[in-house]
């Protein structure tokens, strides 16, 4: 049985918008910031590098840059904590695990696993899933300057909350070398 749960989560879950997964009221701090995995930057139709992306100002033409172009990210996030999905997020997850337990177990119509039978009650119980993140970024990677994670590459993320108007607010993503 054991085998065939970590089949089932072996792979990531997704691609899902970061806004519409994670909860309004996760935030990264300065002391944990997620670690993002197999990140890659998108924009204008194709896959780009940070070359195309930390120039100077003004930027050169036909590159993207993000004052002149939307510039998407996408990488693995371990999502350590239910309590970091949105309730939609959630949903998605877990609906997603229980297609891919059915599609795992072919003679099988319904799946009752869930997310909490997989993470467990107590901390450190359990195993974690791994999802494809996508969002948008925000500012200027950086690296070499933050004291709390100095190997990391941090970068900033719009975060998109849809109430009566889209608000600009940024969070955090590290990326490891």
């Amino acid at each position: 049985m054991a085998a065939k749960i970590h089949t089932l989560i072996e792979k990531p879950f997704g691609p899902y918008p970061q806004h519409h997964i994670l909860a309004d009221k996760w935030r990264p701090n300065s002391t944990k910031i997620p670690t993002l995995t197999d990140v890659f930057l998108y924009a204008d139709d194709r896959v780009i590098g940070l070359d195309d992306t930390e120039v100077l100002y003004p930027p050169p033409r036909n590159v993207p840059h993000p004052a002149t172009s939307v510039i998407q990210w996408y990488g693995v996030l371990t999502i350590d904590n239910l309590k970091w999905l949105s309730d939609q997020g959630r949903a998605w997850l877990e609906a997603d695990l229980q297609q891919r337990d059915i599609d795992l177990h072919i003679n099988k119509a319904t799946s009752g696993l869930t997310l909490d039978a997989l993470y467990g009650t107590k901390k450190d119980e359990g195993l974690k899933i791994r999802v494809y993140l996508q969002g948008e970024k925000h500012a200027s990677i950086t690296y070499f300057v933050d004291n709390v994670h100095p190997t990391k590459m941090i970068l900033t993320s719009r975060l998109y909350r849809y109430d009566t108007r889209i608000t600009n607010s940024s969070a955090d993503i590290c990326s490891d070398l």
